[in-house]
């Protein structure tokens, strides 16, 4: 592998690394606003685990998260996608911006932010939860089952295409990118390019005549110095020169003069930074200040899972892990990316990696929450386990790059209904593996 594609994987992987965590760090607390009243504390009580009846359960606790991350998904579109002219990567941003040319930071916000930010694993896990119940158990929610389902997906999707239209609205009114796209689309109107053609002709004309006169010139130059040479040879000739000696052109200098010392002693050329040169320089210093910035916050998490090693401390400790795990999550789901739209005929169409990812967390909650139903846990297995629900199997599900995926999809109905297979065959088989690996722990 060469060293330019080994420092681009790394350069990804670090902003994935530091947005991950920070896209849980947002979503714990972002959960906690929205729970922590219904237990007592600070807070309002709009969301619920659903495991006791009549708790609000189809408003599950990951609701605002994935609305949110949702929302910022759309809100960090390219321009292509919300159907601007341009071609910038980012839809929000100015065109010249120095930003627009960073990709790495693109993957690190969109996947490692907004894709950790949001979770479809635990989404399924507090449905699931409704169906089947959890300890106690209850379940049999069905009704909050379905309307979960239902709320989930619309108010992901409805925040997605939210954040489209506010990234076209900042577009249109505070970058007037789009007047300038106005002004180049009306300078290619018929009069417009009449006139540029007309101009075009007289540049020609005027060109053309330059070219001859020069031409001219350069031959009167050469008739005067046939005659110039003639001349010296002549009077050469009359000096009785000895045969073979060269005698100088008029105008040349055989003797190394001034111009000469200049040539010698002239710079190396010192051509200005090329674009690409100065691009790269700029990505290097985007990657060591995200790099100097995980390895802090990663330092932060250690020291504070460290000093909280008190039993009262332990719902604190589990966040701290679940910032730790973050990035591996995210990572792997960046990973399995790369086989999108692979299978073979006719499902080329379908995000098999974003599909895996999912499906991966899922099993792995469902496991996870199904041994805590049974077993009698330690202190430990009681900080890891839900740090591994939380950072991991969070950060490696995704509901921002879903719903994404099924708004793009939506462009082809009614020709094809891709957009529903894929979202209901992802909800649908959630819920069967819910059913195999979650159920077994609450009905054995």
């Amino acid at each position: 592998m060469q060293f330019g594609k080994v420092g681009d994987l790394v350069s990804i992987l670090v902003h994935i690394a530091f947005w991950a965590q920070i896209g849980v760090l947002t979503r714990i607390y972002l959960n906690k606003s929205f729970n922590d009243g219904c237990q007592g504390y600070w807070g309002v009580c709009l969301t619920s685990d659903g495991v006791q009846h009549n708790s609000l359960g189809a408003y599950f606790t990951d609701l605002p998260s994935n609305m949110l991350g949702s929302f910022i998904m759309g809100l960090l579109t390219t321009a292509a996608t919300i159907g601007l002219d341009s071609k910038k990567p980012v839809a929000i941003l100015p065109q010249k911006h120095t930003w627009q040319g960073h990709s790495e930071l693109h993957v690190g916000l969109r996947t490692g932010y907004c894709g950790s930010l949001t979770t479809f694993a635990s989404w399924e896990l507090s449905m699931a939860q409704l169906l089947i119940g959890g300890q106690g158990p209850q379940g049999g929610q069905w009704a909050d089952f379905l309307w979960g389902f239902v709320i989930g997906s619309q108010l992901s999707l409805s925040s997605y295409v939210f954040g489209l239209h506010f990234a076209a609205t900042i577009d249109k009114w505070l970058l007037h990118d789009g007047d300038e796209q106005a002004k180049a689309l009306k300078a290619q109107s018929p009069a417009a390019e009449k006139a540029k053609q007309q101009e075009e002709g007289k540049r020609l004309q005027t060109s053309q005549k330059a070219k001859l006169g020069q031409r001219n010139e350069a031959l009167n130059n050469a008739d005067e110095l046939e005659e110039e040479h003639e001349m010296a040879l002549e009077d050469g000739l009359h000096r009785n020169a000895p045969p073979g000696d060269e005698q100088p052109v008029p105008g040349q200098s055989s003797q190394p003069g001034p111009s000469a010392d200049k040539a010698a002693e002239s710079p190396p050329n010192t051509a200005p930074v090329s674009q690409p040169e100065r691009k790269a320089r700029s990505i290097s210093k985007t990657t060591l200040c995200t790099l100097t910035l995980l390895i802090c916050t990663t330092t932060l998490w250690c020291i504070l899972a460290g000093l909280d090693h008190k039993a009262v401390h332990q719902a604190r400790r589990q966040q701290w892990f679940a910032l730790i795990l973050a990035p591996f999550g995210a990572g792997l789901r960046w990973y399995l990316s790369r086989f999108n739209k692979k299978l073979p005929r006719p499902l080329e169409w379908y995000p098999a990696g974003t599909f895996a990812a999912n499906m991966i967390a899922c099993m792995i909650d469902f496991v996870l929450a199904a041994v805590a139903v049974n077993a009698r846990l330690g202190y430990w297995p009681l900080v890891i386990l839900p740090s591994i629900r939380v950072g991991f199997s969070g950060a490696l599900s995704t509901v921002s790059t879903l719903v994404a995926e099924v708004h793009a999809m939506t462009r082809q109905i009614p020709e094809r209904l891709d957009a529903y297979l894929y979202l209901l065959s992802t909800i649908a088989t959630g819920v069967l593996l819910g059913v195999i690996f979650y159920g077994w722990g609450v009905w054995a």
